[in-house]
């Protein structure tokens, strides 16, 4: 009986995990086939960046802080994808999160990047437009501004699997 009590208590919260793990699986392909939400954002090097400006472009949209390991980890690989498609249609913004521009400038000093690195220090972009729940995160949007895939975790860009994701998007 004791047993079978327990199981009643805890059925409450097993259906909420489930629920949990569903919402969340389902989080990674929510914006599958949808446009990308427009947004401008300021550039370290203080200019204003729009996603607009690059329809006709495949873009590689990451969003990363300095306070997390899994990110800085990716982004030697993502200055190598940006060189290997080099000459080609593709552009990574890189967004950084609650991370200052003295930090993300003594960063960039010591780590150079070949590509925009943008802030987003009150996660608007990041938390109300994309609904980015953890760290890196990244969004492969297509040459007409629709959202190809959405890819949570910390990657290895310059891995011929997330290469060859680079070139279908290209090809479409």
């Amino acid at each position: 009986m004791h047993r079978v009590y327990k199981l009643i208590n805890s059925f409450p919260l097993v259906l909420l995990f489930l629920a949990a793990t569903i919402l969340l699986s389902a989080a990674g392909s929510a914006y599958a086939a949808s446009n990308a939400p427009a947004f401008s954002l300021q550039g370290v090097d203080g200019r204003a960046y729009k996603l607009s400006d690059y329809k006709g472009k495949v873009v590689l949209l990451i969003f990363w802080s300095l306070d997390c390991r899994s990110c800085v980890k990716e982004m030697p690989s993502v200055a190598s994808l940006k060189e290997k498609m080099k000459g080609r249609p593709f552009e990574v913004l890189a967004v950084s999160e609650a991370d200052s521009a003295g930090r993300l400038k003594k960063y960039l000093s010591r780590t150079p990047l070949p590509f925009p690195v943008l802030m987003d220090k009150d996660e608007e972009v990041g938390q109300d437009l994309y609904t980015v729940f953890g760290l890196p995160r990244a969004y492969i949007i297509g040459k007409n501004g629709d959202i190809l895939e959405n890819i949570p975790g910390q990657n290895d860009w310059a891995a011929p699997g997330n290469i060859k994701k680079i070139e279908e998007a290209l090809g479409r």
